[in-house]
């Protein structure tokens, strides 16, 4: 009679690595976040219009778990990054995300299959 058992070897280290990766992943996701989030800032910072440098200085992070906000809380940011009828674009927020997507993407998924080494 054949035997129609599978057996599956290195289980119980798959199970611990997954654990493990289980474990660090949402404290590794968070510093992935805030540096990326800061990042941004910066970038936001560089891009955006300084005529009286109240813009560029009032931008600022934000944080929640697993999640990171760049705001820009002047009156005007909106008039600046979509202009007016009496005045163009000069966005600095949508450059800004453009730019950080695909670090952001990147460094994500590198720290998450780090977190499975």
């Amino acid at each position: 009679m054949a035997n129609n058992m599978i057996r599956f070897e290195g289980a119980d280290e798959f199970e611990g690595l997954l654990s493990k990766a289980f474990k660090q992943a949402p404290d590794i996701a968070n510093k992935v976040v805030k540096n990326t989030t800061e990042k941004g800032m910066a970038k936001a910072k560089r891009l955006a219009p300084r005529d009286t440098w109240f813009l560029h200085d009032s931008i600022y992070t934000d944080y929640k778990p697993l999640s990171g906000y760049v705001h820009s809380p002047a009156s005007y940011s909106g008039y600046q990054e979509f202009g007016t009828r009496f005045m163009s674009a000069q966005p600095f927020m949508r450059p800004m995300m453009q730019w950080l997507q695909p670090q952001f993407e990147r460094d994500m998924k590198d720290a998450m299959e780090g977190t499975l080494r």
